[in-house]
């Protein structure tokens, strides 16, 4: 009686367990989305940052290479 009264225990909280843990699995990827897609962000800001500074770098190497080219 007391593996019927298990069994069927399982059987009526197997389904709701297992759509908890579905739930559980689509909240981590949305997590893991949401991870990425702000990773995507911070490299973008990276990116032209770097890419501000080596346009700055490059434009005070040209201003020298004109200075001494006038000397």
């Amino acid at each position: 009686m007391n593996s019927l009264k298990s069994r069927l225990s399982w059987m009526v909280s197997g389904p709701a367990r297992l759509d908890e843990m579905q739930r559980t699995i689509q909240a981590l990827q949305q997590q893991i989305s949401d991870l990425h897609a702000a990773q995507d962000a911070q490299l973008a800001d990276i990116r032209s940052k770097v890419s501000t500074v080596l346009d700055d770098v490059t434009a005070r190497l040209a201003a020298l290479d004109e200075r001494d080219g006038a000397s």
